[in-house]
C-alpha cells in the first residue's frame, strides 16, 4: 500500500490533476536524485518502468542519467530498487526491430549506458548477487548490451575485477530459470526461439564470441568444469537446451584457441 501511495503521488500534478506523460516523466526523473528518500526513488523507478513502452524516447532523454545514478548508488543495497532499475534499463536498451524507431532508440540508450563506466562495473558486480531477481535482471540487461554492442562490453569485462568470478558463479546457480530452465522472454522476443534458452549460458556465449582473451580468462576461472557439470546434470548429450548451450560454449572456448586446447589436453 505504501508503494501504491508513493507512486500515485508521483503521478499526480502539484494541484492533484493528472499530468501529461512528458510532465510526469520530468517529475519522476527529478525524484531520482540522491537527495530524495530511497522509497521515493524506488517508487519513481517503478513508475518510469511502466512508462517505457509507450514513452521510450521521453524516458530515455529525461530519466536515463538518473537511472544510471540509481544503479550505481542504490542497486547493491536495495534489492527491490536494483531489480526495478535493471529491468527499466533493459527495456530502454532493447533494440529489437519490431516497432518503428525502436532499434535506433535502443542503440542510442545502449551507447549512453556504456559511456558510464561506473554503472557497467556495478552491473558486473550485481551478477554475483545471490538475490534471485537481482541476478536474473542483471543477466537480462547484460545480454541486451552484448547483443547491441558486444565488443564494447567485452572490453569492459576484461578490465573489471569482478566480472569473471561473477560469471562463473552464475554458471553454478542451481535455480532452473537462471541456469537450466527454458525461460521465454515472450513479451519482447517471442518470435526468436534462440532467446528461449537460459540467460546465463546465453551471456557466456556472447561474452566469449571471437574474443580469445575472454576465452582464456574464463577457462582459467574454471569455466570448463562448470560447463561440463551442467551437461552432466542435464542428461549429457541427450540433454535439453541447457546441455546443448553448455556444449556450444565448450566448443567456442576451444575452437581456434590453442592456449585452451593445450591446457585441456594437459589435464587429460
Amino acid at each position: 500500500m505504501e508503494f501504491l501511495s508513493q507512486t500515485y503521488v508521483a503521478l499526480r500534478g502539484p494541484t492533484g490533476g493528472t499530468q501529461i506523460p512528458a510532465d510526469t516523466i520530468a517529475r519522476l526523473s527529478d525524484r531520482l536524485s540522491p537527495a530524495t528518500l530511497l522509497a521515493d526513488r524506488r517508487a519513481s523507478v517503478l513508475a518510469l518502468k511502466g512508462l517505457v513502452r509507450d514513452c521510450k524516447q521521453d524516458v530515455g532523454d529525461r530519466a536515463l542519467p538518473g537511472l544510471l545514478e540509481v544503479l550505481s548508488n542504490d542497486a547493491e543495497v536495495d534489492a527491490d530498487i536494483g531489480k526495478a532499475v535493471l529491468e527499466t534499463l533493459d527495456l530502454l536498451c532493447d533494440a529489437e526491430n519490431t516497432v518503428p524507431g525502436n532499434k535506433e532508440l535502443g542503440l542510442k540508450h545502449t551507447n549512453q549506458v556504456l559511456a558510464n563506466e561506473k554503472a557497467i562495473n556495478t552491473l558486473f558486480t550485481l551478477l554475483g548477487d545471490l538475490t534471485f531477481y537481482t541476478r536474473f535482471a542483471s543477466l537480462q540487461l547484460l545480454s541486451t548490451l552484448l547483443r547491441n554492442r558486444r565488443q564494447i562490453v567485452q572490453g569492459y569485462f576484461l578490465k573489471t575485477s569482478t566480472g569473471p568470478a561473477s560469471v562463473i558463479s552464475v554458471l553454478e546457480d542451481k535455480r532452473e530459470i537462471i541456469r537450466g530452465g527454458k525461460y521465454v522472454r515472450w513479451f519482447i522476443t517471442w518470435h526468436q526461439p534462440y532467446w528461449f534458452c537460459i540467460e546465463a549460458i546465453s551471456v557466456v556465449q556472447l561474452l566469449i564470441y571471437q574474443n580469445a582473451d575472454i576465452q582464456k580468462l574464463l577457462a582459467f576461472e574454471g569455466a570448463f568444469e562448470k560447463l561440463f557439470n551442467i551437461v552432466t546434470q542435464e542428461g549429457g548429450a541427450d540433454g535439453g537446451v541447457a546441455a546443448e548451450g553448455a556444449l556450444s560454449c565448450v566448443d567456442s572456448l576451444l575452437r581456434f584457441n590453442s592456449s585452451n586446447q593445450v591446457s585441456q589436453l594437459m589435464l587429460q
